[in-house]
């Protein structure tokens, strides 16, 4: 994040209360629930430091990607991704220099006083110095005592308040270290047991007492994890509201279009069409798009124009089905009922994948002007969805638009009948449809002109 002279920003910020279930947020809330899963390894004897120290850095490492997008102003949580600038691993190393310096001053500092001042300015510089190193992505910007001082200045009493959330940050942490050092002491007094008494200390490893301790390891860094989120979503807060006293202006993040989250892929594609191996570029596309969320119309119409290259007729009639159904859900019917027509020349005996996309389908065609597309989507429907609960509707409406094109009260008694024909008496809509085929039987039968006297 670069800094730049700006005027202040202000916008709508969270409450308190949002900014405490903000990691509760799916995207935020999967990616602590994966790190906390992992606790449980950190008690293991040597590896299980390591293990812990990975573990922080990668707690750090998302929690400063959620503070940037909160500075910018993106309160929505962001997907855990890595990176190579290491950030994560700068800041678990400032979190345990702060650490030294408070060991050094509870062993070596004696008079009370002197000891609780050194602690309290600790606990003072610990938010400006993690927020420095946060904005600038680089430890030494923690020591720039100039630095560290305008952020005091700037953030005004929102910065005391972030020290008494750093303060609760840190109980969090100890209680967190006193959770794990018990259960690194629960798997070595039992690995001594196993030792000495063979296998009948291993049950007291896997189950009992053995699993409350795994347990409470994920327990306790899940509880970490949503505290450290929590409180750089809190700075990142902070920071927007006062980017103008900062020095610096708020960049919106850049949504990404559907063709970046792709690019190599449709890289590969390009090479693969260079070498005219369409079948494999389709293919290729195709699992994409079968799989895959972000992807655009362009993308669509890619895959459709291969498919035609290879004159693959079914894959372009099952890539029909599966988009109607996408965009009929996505309210794009314009789109859908134009994919319909496309279908249907391929292949006049299309239909969507279900009675129910069908109906919908039918439904806009009628409303956008293409009544005969509505009534061939719908002529057949007792046939192919006899058991759909939209049957009785969809007949009545064949019905009607048949009579209105083609002015044949007897072949919309047909339509009608063939519905009929599929219901149970007791069928709720058995008696409208019954009434709707006698109404169109006089229709159909010819007036009877009286003989002249």
């Amino acid at each position: 994040m670069t800094a730049r002279t700006a005027t202040a920003v202000r916008e709508d910020s969270p409450g308190l209360l949002a900014i405490a279930s903000y990691p509760a947020q799916r995207a935020s809330l999967t990616s602590l629930v994966a790190m906390a899963i992992a606790m449980p390894l950190t008690v293991l004897p040597l590896v299980g430091y390591v293990v812990q120290l990975v573990l922080w850095a990668a707690a750090y490492h998302y929690a400063v990607e959620v503070f940037r997008r909160s500075a910018n102003g993106t309160f929505a949580a962001p997907e855990f991704a890595p990176n190579n600038h290491g950030i994560g691993w700068r800041l678990l190393v400032l979190q345990m220099l702060f650490a030294l310096g408070h060991w050094a001053l509870q062993a070596y500092v004696f008079p009370p006083l002197p000891r609780l001042l050194g602690i309290g300015l600790l606990a003072l510089l610990q938010p400006a110095m993690t927020l420095t190193v946060a904005m600038n992505l680089n430890l030494p910007a923690a020591f720039a005592i100039h630095r560290v001082l305008r952020v005091i200045a700037a953030l005004g009493i929102g910065y005391w308040l972030l020290v008494l959330a750093g303060v609760g940050l840190g109980a969090v942490q100890e209680f967190v270290g006193l959770v794990v050092a018990s259960g690194r002491t629960y798997v070595l007094v039992v690995m001594a047991g196993i030792s000495q008494a063979g296998a009948a200390q291993v049950g007291a490893l896997f189950g009992g007492s053995g699993l409350h301790a795994l347990l409470a390891q994920a327990i306790a860094g899940l509880l970490w994890f949503y505290a450290v989120t929590a409180y750089f979503h809190a700075m990142g807060v902070l920071v927007h509201a006062r980017a103008g006293a900062l020095g610096f202006e708020p960049e919106p993040f850049a949504r990404l279009r559907p063709e970046d989250h792709h690019a190599p892929l449709l890289r590969r594609i390009d090479d693969l069409l260079a070498r005219q191996r369409f079948a494999e570029a389709a293919h290729l596309l195709g699992e994409c798009l079968a799989t895959q969320l972000n992807t655009s119309p362009d993308m669509h119409a890619r895959y459709r124009d291969l498919l035609r290259r290879i004159d693959d007729r079914a894959g372009l009639l099952d890539h029909a089905r599966g988009r109607i159904d996408a965009l009929l859900a996505a309210d794009s019917a314009r789109e859908a009922v134009a994919m319909a027509r496309e279908a249907l020349a391929i292949d006049p005996m299309f239909r969507p994948a279900a009675g129910e996309r069908t109906m919908q389908l039918a439904q806009a065609a009628e409303r956008l002007g293409q009544p005969e597309l509505a009534l061939d989507l719908l002529r057949d429907f007792p046939d192919r969805y006899p058991r759909n609960e939209a049957m009785a509707d969809a007949a009545l409406a064949a019905a009607r638009l048949h009579l209105a094109r083609h002015e044949d009260p007897h072949g919309a008694r047909m339509l009608v009948q063939a519905a009929l024909e599929r219901m149970l008496p007791a069928h709720p809509r058995h008696a409208d449809l019954a009434r709707e085929c006698e109404r169109l039987a006089s229709l159909a039968t010819p007036t009877r002109i009286p003989p002249a006297a």
